[in-house]
């Protein structure tokens, strides 16, 4: 299930099937619809209805979708983990490649820097989230690096990050990025740690931040 969590009041936003399980991914639109990836594809739940926006298989995806995120314009981002593509949705359904060349990277690898991020090869990408400026933040856990595409379509490193996972941006445009490697959750670009209670996390999986910050 999806759950909804405000003010300490838990409810259930929707329930899923089956094979909707395992989803590594969720992203809230505008309208407050809820995007969810799953084996199937992309679903949307709104009031209570499931509508698979994304047919992975008609779309040439994989099975193993990740992380989501929207832009301000209504497209939404999709990670495909199982293609090493990250694909974008327009509003009105149309799909179109973002980065990736359906080739994973190598682990260890120096990818090139301000290049067209639709021919280079990405990795394993655990989150997803739009900067301020409108460029897509992404964590790459197979090289270890926070790697951003700009509006124009050009991929570049943002940080180089032990296990990144989690990602976030605040309304002031501070970036946060979660390190399972040294368990703890670091600022950008400054690479400062911040506190958790005095103690180390073990594995993030998402971040996100409240509108008061």
């Amino acid at each position: 299930a999806v759950l909804s969590i405000i003010d300490g009041q838990v409810s259930a936003v929707a329930g899923f099937e089956t094979r909707d399980s395992g989803s590594r991914g969720i992203a809230l639109a505008a309208d407050r619809t809820v995007f969810i990836s799953t084996a199937e594809g992309v679903v949307s739940v709104r009031r209570g209805v499931r509508e698979l926006v994304i047919d992975s298989a008609a779309a040439g995806l994989s099975t193993t979708l990740g992380p989501l995120a929207f832009d301000g314009g209504g497209n939404l981002y999709v990670a495909d983990n199982g293609t090493a593509r990250i694909i974008r949705r327009a509003p009105d359904g149309a799909l179109t490649l973002v980065a990736g060349t359906g080739n994973p990277v190598a682990t260890g690898a120096t990818p090139p820097e301000s290049v067209d991020a639709a021919t280079t090869e990405i990795g394993v990408v655990n989150g997803m989230v739009i900067d301020l400026d409108g460029n897509l933040l992404l964590t790459d856990a197979t090289l270890g690096r926070v790697r951003a595409v700009s509006p124009s379509g050009l991929m570049s490193t943002l940080a180089l990050i032990g296990q990144p996972a989690g990602l976030a941006v605040d309304r002031r445009g501070r970036v946060f990025v979660s390190d399972n490697e040294v368990g703890a959750i670091v600022q950008l670009p400054s690479g400062g740690r911040l506190p958790v209670n005095g103690a180390s996390l073990s594995q993030t999986v998402a971040l996100a931040v409240s509108p008061s910050g």
